[in-house]
């Protein structure tokens, strides 16, 4: 699996009207500050699942639980975060690379998807 990277964009006082990017079939990626927040627009007929991926360590064993939140059919519009690295931190040797954050999605058709800082 080859995750894409997503570029964390920046709330300001002067305002962000993110871009939207399309999910990748592989899943996406972003480092994790605990201020990032990803929100994801669904515009299929369909409500699709998004997993986001535990990063801790128990015993050396990376846990394979996931964090998922569905989202709506054709109108859904969620945010998801902020991640404590505690929980979310991918481990060194990940293929995204260490203090990662990974996201999955059930499906990606029409659903588009921004890494959001405050």
């Amino acid at each position: 699996m080859a995750y894409t990277a997503l570029t964390v964009q920046n709330i300001t006082r002067a305002g962000l009207e993110p871009t939207m990017t399309a999910a990748a079939a592989a899943g996406n990626y972003f480092p994790n500050d605990e201020r990032t927040f990803l929100r994801v627009k669904n515009g299929s007929g369909s409500d699709i699942t998004v997993s986001v991926s535990y990063g801790r360590r128990v015993d050396g064993a990376t846990l394979t639980d996931t964090k998922d939140v569905v989202i709506p059919d054709t109108t859904g519009d969620v945010f998801i975060g902020p991640f404590p690295k505690s929980d979310y931190d991918q481990p060194v040797g990940s293929e995204t690379g260490p203090g990662t954050v990974n996201v999955d999605f059930s499906a990606v058709t029409t659903v588009t998807v921004a890494a959001v800082r405050i």
